[in-house]
């Protein structure tokens, strides 16, 4: 951003396609609000975000609220290979924000190895 202590965030919406994860939800913007407003909640700790879509809300976290380390979390193919394209846009380090397949709904072994030791479970409009 041209502010100073700011941060701006790309995003690649693809509102035409009828996959949900591709475009930016009310209750997204609404959470990543939230945690810009309270950024204690993150700071300093591993967080993962379910059904992160677009990845706006758990970027946030990291980039902009001082979240350790975020795991961004989808089902669809094409979702995580957007949401991956998106944090490579964002020059974030991929070693910190990390994108994984989880079908969050059936939980068991695949659940708990994407959660594994989070301090913080993001989650909006799942």
């Amino acid at each position: 951003g041209s502010e100073e202590g700011t941060r701006s965030l790309i995003l690649r919406v693809e509102p035409q396609h009828n996959e949900v994860g591709l475009r930016m939800w009310e209750a997204g913007y609404f959470l990543t609000e939230y945690i810009l407003a309270h950024p204690e909640i993150v700071r300093g700790q591993r967080v993962v975000e379910l059904g992160a879509g677009l990845g706006l809300t758990g970027m946030a976290a990291f980039a902009c609220c001082g979240a350790d380390s975020v795991v961004l979390t989808d089902n669809a193919q094409f979702v995580l290979e957007n949401m991956e394209d998106i944090v490579k846009l964002n020059v974030l380090p991929t070693t910190q924000v990390v994108v994984k397949s989880l079908d969050w709904s059936i939980g068991g072994p695949e659940a708990r190895s994407a959660v594994g030791e989070a301090g913080v479970i993001l989650a909006a409009d799942v």
